[in-house]
């Protein structure tokens, strides 16, 4: 029999630093073996699990997990010349067989017992936003699209949770949803549509949580697994040429400083779909389903970015793995 082989400290250097997919092409060595090694030699991943995670699923454990979902700016009324409600539902039944696939290629690894849905805001069009908004939509009555998609949201989680055990919903508003500019904050299509949305769920076992009364109904923590992520739509960050990353960077570390640390400053808005690390916290930005919207292109100079974030929260670490969902088939 052969000696086993084992790392130089070179190897366990790269181990530290490098993701197994490169050690393995620049050292010529088996994924099996670089996992052999973070178990034996206690190594993290830093790109995906620790030697911990390896170790139970050598010896069969799965961990016990969540999955969280990011879904945003559905805005159910509007109307460009490749959306509208009809495509919105299409685009939103087309994520249940793709999920159901994430879900079973995770189950051979984790034990995930719940799914966390994350509302982001901007789920209805609203109206009287901008001047000729009602040109641009196929609903324009902002109570018809919180009834009708809360509706369809409802009938979407009951079929998730069948895949997914337990469902839950973590709401924020965004500022569609406002019904004017000098009333009170809680005068929102999106709060009306997550009520409509708790009435429809109270007997399928899926509590929806947005600010209520006396509560912020545009900034949230939500805590998933003990780490705790911070829910903001992001209309109100300040952008600098177009680019919102700077601003978003300022604002988590001055949120950090009063309402302390948080694992991920999760956002929709910008239609942009990006991952980035500021000192220490993810900031994640998800996109939408609204495809030909002139906004994007006119404020930001780009296209909108069909895409939402799904990853898993485990006990020790907020983020273990994450997939991005395409709205939009290709």
């Amino acid at each position: 029999m052969g000696m086993r082989k084992e790392p130089t400290p070179e190897l366990l250097e790269a181990l530290r630093t490098l993701p197994d997919a490169e050690i393995a092409r620049r050292y010529r060595i088996s994924r099996n073996t670089l996992r052999r090694w973070r178990v034996e030699y206690k190594v993290d991943n830093p790109y995906l699990e620790s030697y911990g995670e390896y170790a139970a699923r050598a010896s069969g454990h799965r961990e016990k997990e969540s999955a969280v979902l990011l879904a945003s700016d559905l805005h159910y009324g509007k109307r460009t010349s490749s959306f509208d409600t009809d495509v919105l539902r299409r685009r939103m039944d087309a994520l249940i067989p793709r999920l159901q696939r994430i879900h079973d290629l995770l189950s051979t690894s984790y034990d995930i017992d719940e799914l966390v849905v994350c509302l982001l805001g901007d789920v209805n069009d609203g109206s009287e936003i901008y001047p000729t908004q009602a040109h641009h939509q196929e609903v324009s009555d902002p109570l018809r699209q919180a009834w009708e998609v809360a509706a369809y949201l409802a009938d979407w989680l009951r079929r998730l949770k069948r895949v997914w055990r337990s469902v839950r919903v973590e709401a924020i508003a965004g500022n569609h949803g406002r019904a004017g500019k000098r009333v009170v904050e809680s005068a929102s299509w999106d709060l009306a549509c997550y009520h409509y949305l708790a009435l429809h769920l109270e007997r399928d076992g899926i509590p929806v949580s947005y600010a209520q009364e006396g509560l912020d109904p545009f900034l949230r923590i939500v805590t998933v697994r003990k780490h705790r992520f911070l829910l903001y739509h992001g209309h109100g960050v300040r952008m600098y040429q177009g680019v919102p990353w700077y601003g978003l960077a300022q604002r988590v570390l001055r949120w950090r400083a009063v309402i302390g640390d948080f694992a991920a400053l999760c956002c929709g808005h910008f239609h942009a779909y990006g991952d980035m690390d500021i000192a220490g916290t993810r900031v994640l930005l998800t996109g939408t389903p609204v495809t030909d919207d002139s906004w994007v292109l006119q404020v930001l100079g780009g296209q909108n970015a069909n895409r939402w974030h799904l990853f898993g929260v485990g006990d020790r670490r907020p983020i273990t793995w994450q997939f991005g969902l395409e709205l939009v088939e290709q």
